[in-house]
């Protein structure tokens, strides 16, 4: 991944506008067979980002990708939103908003809706848990998961 700041932001009269950078990336031929997509997918996003208050941000993103889905070629756009906010001590929590348009070859939209809680333990380690469900492009459905996230 490549990620070029284009924007810092100035200073307004209410504030800082937001800084917006752009990430170029692609996917990688790795995996097994049964879990890889052979094909290269690249994609460009826009991303920005602001801080609505010393405890809220925001963080939004737009985008398109050269999707490969099995052997068929298709564009593939996609956003998302994502509020955090600080929960208090070192806990803090998110919601976020995601759609891709569409979400497979000859497939329909799909967009998922997630919210969760994040502990920070120390300056590199993030622990965290999130609900989210899922519409569109197939059943809905609903998911949960946990993880772990290490700066390096």
């Amino acid at each position: 991944m490549c990620k070029v700041r284009l924007f810092d932001g100035f200073p307004t009269s209410q504030g800082t506008s937001p800084p917006v950078a752009l990430a170029l990336l692609t996917s990688l031929s790795t995996g097994s067979h049964a879990h890889r997509n052979p094909r290269m997918q690249p994609q460009a996003t826009i991303a920005v980002d602001m801080d609505i208050t010393p405890a809220v941000s925001l963080s939004t993103n737009l985008g398109v990708m050269h999707a490969a889905d099995d052997a068929r070629r298709f564009v593939q756009a996609y956003g998302g939103a994502s509020l955090g906010f600080a929960l208090g001590g070192s806990w803090s929590g998110f919601a976020e908003v995601f759609t891709w348009w569409p979400a497979s070859a000859g497939g329909s939209n799909q967009a998922v809706v997630d919210a969760g809680i994040q502990l920070l333990l120390g300056d590199d380690v993030i622990l965290d848990g999130r609900l989210a469900r899922t519409t569109g492009d197939g059943s809905p459905s609903t998911s949960g998961g946990i993880g772990v996230s290490f700066r390096w």
